[in-house]
């Protein structure tokens, strides 16, 4: 009996050791598929005990991390945090949500002073307990330098919901000119997305002064599609940075859908063309010597305008016929204007 009792419990070490070493094991008749997810025994081990012993301290060994409950008045955000805004509407739920379930994973910080911590992630979690009354929150502590910490937050962000597109070009334009990463190629690397996504998200420091100003009013409303679009129309008519302006922020101010944005641009540039083919342009007569002898502008109420010059060397008739030859060619263009429309002024 006692036999047995020994052989169950060696049973139990092994797979023990088989699951701290990552080693799946079928059935005992059926081939074992090794996966080394951790460090062989130590060296020099000769009994399953001591295989045992040295697992379970390579499994302990948090030299740089300790867990901890942390008053959250003790807790500061980082510096290195791009998020601007916090949804009122989304700590509300996630404080609800911490209520009727709990902490389900411990915030991570830094230690700065021993008695202030500054987060790495939890920033929301922060805001949700507080909402809720919570005095403390359990938390894991590292040790991390500035850089290593600017690391953390990015990529514990970059892979959280809710991030906007400009609060994102900002935290990949701050880890590039603090030199956290040497180029976009590293940046891709690190946060583990395509070079080409990283470009595209830079994008946004192409645009005018005016539109990222107004991203920064707006912060939380500027999404990729936003970006793209903006950036697609001053493309397609680069001499329209007011008209194009406006349209964004139709968008971020009264709340115009995104895929409104061209559609807009284009019908105002068309009733831009339409009232320019209907004002003929001003014309100018000139005398012999090159002075300017008169000329010719027109009202939107389709009145003509015609300017005489001072001190014109030209003799009375002639200066007649030209005016009348000017008035004609202009008023051929102007549906329902009669020479009773024309106002002569002297300057």
């Amino acid at each position: 009996m006692a036999k047995l009792r020994r052989s169950e419990e060696r049973e139990k070490d092994l797979q023990r050791l088989t699951a701290s070493a990552g080693i799946n094991a079928q059935s005992k008749n059926q081939p074992i598929d090794i996966k080394i997810s951790r460090p062989p025994a130590a060296e020099g081990s000769k009994s399953l005990d001591e295989a045992l012993a040295h697992a379970q301290r390579y499994d302990t060994d948090t030299s740089s991390i300790n867990k901890s409950r942390i008053p959250i008045s003790k807790l500061r955000d980082s510096p290195y945090q791009p998020r601007m805004t916090y949804p009122e509407e989304e700590i509300q739920e996630l404080s609800t949500s911490m209520n009727n379930v709990g902490q389900q994973e411990p915030i991570r910080v830094r230690s700065l002073d021993g008695n202030i911590f500054e987060l790495l992630d939890g920033h929301r979690r922060k805001r949700a307990a507080s909402l809720a009354g919570w005095e403390a929150l359990d938390a894991i502590v590292e040790e991390k330098t500035d850089r290593d910490a600017h690391i953390a937050v990015m990529t514990s962000v970059e892979t959280r919901k809710g991030l906007s597109e400009w609060e994102r070009a900002k935290m990949y334009k701050a880890a590039l000119d603090g030199g956290i990463v040497k180029n976009q190629s590293a940046l891709s690397e690190l946060l583990a997305c395509t070079r080409a996504r990283v470009t595209q998200v830079l994008t946004v420091y192409k645009l005018p002064e005016d539109i990222l100003t107004l991203f920064e009013t707006h912060t939380s409303q500027v999404t990729k599609r936003l970006v793209l679009t903006t950036a697609e129309l001053f493309q397609e008519h680069p001499n329209e940075a007011i008209l194009i302006t406006s349209a964004v922020k139709r968008v971020l101010v009264d709340d115009s859908p995104v895929s409104s944005l061209k559609s807009w641009v284009k019908q105002q540039l068309s009733r831009q063309q339409q009232s320019m083919a209907a004002r003929p342009e001003a014309s100018m007569v000139v005398d012999a010597s090159g002075r300017a002898v008169f000329n010719i502008k027109t009202h939107s109420n389709g009145g003509v305008v015609v300017n005489t010059g001072k001190g014109v060397s030209i003799q009375q008739e002639q200066l007649q016929n030209l005016i009348v030859s000017a008035l004609k060619e202009h008023l051929c263009k102007l549906p329902n204007t009669t020479s009773s429309s024309i106002d002569e002024e002297s300057n």
